[in-house]
């Protein structure tokens, strides 16, 4: 599955401006067929081309025409371009949790029908707290689109990064036992504690760590909710740490 890319923030409705297209391109392609069909039947009747383009100014023929090409142009490309609405972050441009859970319920059945497992790791980024209190919101935003980009960067293609609110990310990752899914989690708290924002006089922003705890389907739980709770739990039980080495 495709990741989308941390660097588009607020992704936005595609859906109206796939649709508003759509409604420009069918209103000119209509006008351009009533034109071809008048041309054609002035030719049938014998007025002639010459005479048959004659009843229309130039100027609005080569409109409708470019009109056309250029709304065709734009739908396509729309349509090419996925909807976000309800499946990304505004913020981070990641995945949405109400996107990780439908994730998470294909993951579960496919892990019964198969019998594999698959891991999910919690991803909790420590010190975001102090960012938006000493730097504020506005802030603490970019901070967090940085972080996205950076563990979007350490994750296998096939796996699923979101955000789960507030300053805590989910991780799919579909087949992976925990000794698979271990290195990647480590890759990623490394990653988070190499970055580095520097704001000039207001200060530099290079203390964030990333606490992260792994559960697997179906051995730590036969739920979505279940298995979340059980990633999500490994780092509540060590909360009391600044950065919490990794729980499998």
């Amino acid at each position: 599955m495709a990741q989308p890319d941390a660097r588009l923030g607020a992704a936005g409705s595609r859906w109206g401006g796939l649709n508003s297209w759509c409604s420009v391109f069918w209103a000119l392609l209509v006008l351009d067929l009533m034109l071809a069909l008048h041309v054609l039947l002035q030719v049938y009747v014998g007025g002639g081309v010459g005479e048959a383009f004659g009843y229309f100014q130039p100027p609005i023929m080569a409109w409708a025409l470019a009109g056309t090409v250029y709304a065709l142009y734009a739908w396509r490309r729309a349509k090419r371009t996925p909807a976000r609405q309800g499946i990304t972050d505004p913020v981070t441009g990641l995945f949405t949790m109400d996107y990780l859970r439908k994730c998470l319920e294909s993951e579960r059945q496919t892990a019964e029908e198969m019998g594999v497992s698959a891991a999910v790791v919690y991803l909790d980024m420590a010190n975001l707290d102090q960012v938006n209190h000493r730097f504020g919101f506005t802030v603490g935003d970019i901070v967090l689109k940085g972080l996205a980009r950076l563990m979007a960067a350490e994750i296998r293609s096939g796996d699923i990064l979101g955000r789960a609110g507030g300053d805590e990310f989910m991780l799919v990752m579909p087949e992976t036992t925990p000794a698979e899914a271990g290195p990647v989690a480590q890759a990623i708290q490394e990653a988070v504690s190499r970055y580095r924002l520097d704001l000039g006089k207001r200060g530099v922003i290079d203390f964030m760590e990333c606490r992260a705890g792994v559960a697997v389907f179906p051995a730590e739980g036969r739920s979505v909710e279940e298995v979340a709770a059980a990633a999500r739990g490994k780092i509540d039980s060590n909360s009391e740490q600044a950065a919490t080495p990794l729980h499998a």
